[in-house]
């Protein structure tokens, strides 16, 4: 069950790093495919081999696809709405917090409503819908 709860994350975050890449460098929609599932191949074997590492992995994927954005955000000055950005930055820190709380017992009493895991996967979908609407609201470039 570990594994399909955290390469549901690296599934999102691992869009959202081929994605920004491919905003920068714009890839073939084919090749886009191929990149994700690669990644996200690679990324459900390390799974196997050292499921330890997994937070640490999906903070470094989280660094890096925030690092490709703001590249995109310099490099390419898309019209966008950067509000959508940095809510969906803050919520996803905020259930990453509370993930490494959980991980440690204090947010996990069984006799109790509130669940810091629970709080993690309403905060990272919260995240997800904000990083859904961040990228809608680009608008196309005119040429």
């Amino acid at each position: 069950g570990q594994w399909f709860d955290v390469m549901g994350m690296y599934l999102f975050v691992g869009f959202a790093v081929v994605y920004g890449y491919a905003r920068l460098r714009p890839i073939r929609p084919g090749m886009f495919v191929v990149a994700y599932i690669a990644m996200n191949a690679m990324l459900g074997y390390l799974l196997v081999v050292n499921p330890a590492i997994r937070r640490q992995v999906f903070a470094a994927m989280v660094w890096g696809a925030l690092a490709l954005e703001i590249l995109v955000l310099l490099v390419e000055r898309p019209r966008i709405e950067k509000r959508w950005l940095a809510a969906s930055v803050a919520s996803l820190a905020l259930g990453y917090a509370i993930w490494m709380l959980d991980e440690t017992g204090a947010w996990c009493v069984s006799t109790s409503l509130l669940q810091g895991h629970a709080l993690w996967h309403l905060l990272t979908a919260l995240a997800a819908a904000l990083l859904f609407l961040y990228y809608r609201s680009e608008e196309a470039k005119v040429n």
